[in-house]
């Protein structure tokens, strides 16, 4: 028979010290979804001499807009619960839960964008 108290998490030793791999598993998280603004403005201004600078001379600096943007998908993975260690739901019920945070994650950012337009991204990024 399987023993819960045997599958318990246990820290990542890095640089000298005890990391969760829940929180190794987050900052990933957060990494990724920066860099998939980053490759949204180079995908919008690519031809465009100095890509990046091209962005920030227009609308700012990305890197607040990046953070944000995963700071509520971040938000939006912990509310669903997809951080928990005793996950028991198949991997349907993982990609459902994934699903309604991106949506909801898309809300929440209308909603921020709109009482902040400074902020906003996506019309730098469209036109």
């Amino acid at each position: 028979m399987f023993d819960a108290t045997s599958a318990r998490a246990v820290p990542v030793r890095l640089f000298d010290g005890h990391v969760h791999r829940l929180a190794l598993l987050a900052i990933a998280e957060l990494v990724v979804v920066m860099l998939c603004v980053y490759g949204a403005v180079l995908a919008r201004f690519f031809g465009f001499p100095g890509t990046f600078s091209a962005f920030q001379t227009t609308v700012g600096p990305i890197w607040p807009r990046a953070l944000l943007i995963a700071g509520v998908t971040l938000l939006g993975l912990a509310a669903m619960g997809l951080y928990q260690l005793r996950q028991r739901a198949r991997f349907t019920g993982i990609v459902a839960r994934l699903l309604i945070v991106v949506l909801t994650a898309e809300g929440a950012l209308g909603l921020i964008f709109y009482l902040a337009p400074a902020l906003f991204v996506v019309a730098a990024l469209s036109v």
